[in-house]
């Protein structure tokens, strides 16, 4: 499903769960070698078997693998009408990890963006004229801490150096601990999804980059209608020339939730986050594994 990104440009965003790709139960946590795979590595290029294959669990190589084919699905159909093939895209990665597209056609931008946790494998990509930024950077995370027995307040300290001393505040305004801990995902999701687009990696200072989500304390139910939840400063000016959105997405069950955040340039942009907490937001667009392999071709 295609959304308007900028006034040349257009994201899609894809997702694709891993329980229904796969089988879940006991066989999911097998250790490497994963043979249960070998029939669908054939669909992307041997770099990616070799990334795959490092991967010591099974569910881990399993979103590895969603996401590689997921990078062709989404290239295809974005860039539908040239020529590229299934298996003549190629695919690289810049000195600081960002992914890219190698044999674009002439006259077009592309970039895309990666992200998965727990269930879900999430990309997001957006593609326009050369002479136009096309930049987009995605993020998804489960709102739950993410260690077993761990506690909010210890996921905010160890998030402490990486949040501007507004934002801890604002995460502990919030009254109950459940609101905090999805302020404080909301918050690092948003600032993974920037960094992400600009490629910069580690090698960006994450205090530098400042949300305030005011308007999002009281969005934590799943139904909610889209609306400006806050915007975002780099350096404690706007972040003119991008703007994020922020959606809640369900898991498979009523207490398994995400964040998903996606962080886009416009040049009309001023730093605004659009906040989107409906049960199947419209700009995400659901993807099986019986779609991804028939548009699939074997890759030498």
């Amino acid at each position: 499903m295609l959304q308007k990104a900028s006034s040349s440009a257009l994201m899609l965003v894809y997702l694709a769960r891993k329980s229904s790709a796969f089988a879940d139960g006991p066989a999911d946590d097998n250790l490497s070698p994963h043979t249960s795979l070998e029939l669908l590595l054939r669909y992307v290029d041997s770099g990616s078997r070799q990334a795959i294959s490092k991967f010591r669990f099974l569910r881990d190589a399993r979103r590895c693998l969603l996401g590689r084919l997921l990078a062709r699905y989404a290239a295809l159909a974005q860039l539908d009408g040239s020529d590229l093939t299934w298996s003549s895209l190629s695919f690289d990665r810049s000195d600081r990890g960002k992914p890219y597209v190698v044999n674009l056609p002439s006259g077009i931008s592309y970039d895309y963006s990666i992200s998965h946790d727990s269930d879900l494998v999430i990309l997001a990509a957006s593609a326009g004229p050369r002479d136009k930024r096309t930049t987009v950077g995605v993020d998804v995370m489960r709102i739950a801490v993410p260690w077993e027995g761990g506690s909010t307040d210890e996921l905010v300290e160890t998030m402490r150096d990486q949040l501007d001393p507004r934002e801890l505040r604002q995460i502990r305004s919030a009254a109950a601990q459940h609101a905090r801990l999805a302020l404080a995902l909301a918050f690092w999701t948003l600032k993974e999804a920037y960094i992400k687009a600009i490629g910069e990696g580690l090698h960006f200072d994450l205090r530098r980059l400042h949300f305030d989500l005011d308007g999002a304390q009281g969005a934590q139910a799943i139904g909610s209608t889209s609306r400006l939840a806050g915007r975002a400063f780099v350096d404690r000016t706007e972040a003119v020339g991008w703007r994020f959105r922020l959606a809640k997405l369900a898991g498979r069950t009523a207490k398994e939730n995400y964040w998903l955040a996606t962080a886009w340039h416009d040049a009309d942009g001023k730093g605004e986050v659009e906040l989107c907490t409906q049960k199947q937001p419209e700009q995400v667009h659901e993807v099986s594994l019986e779609q991804l392999l028939a548009r699939a071709e074997a890759v030498d």
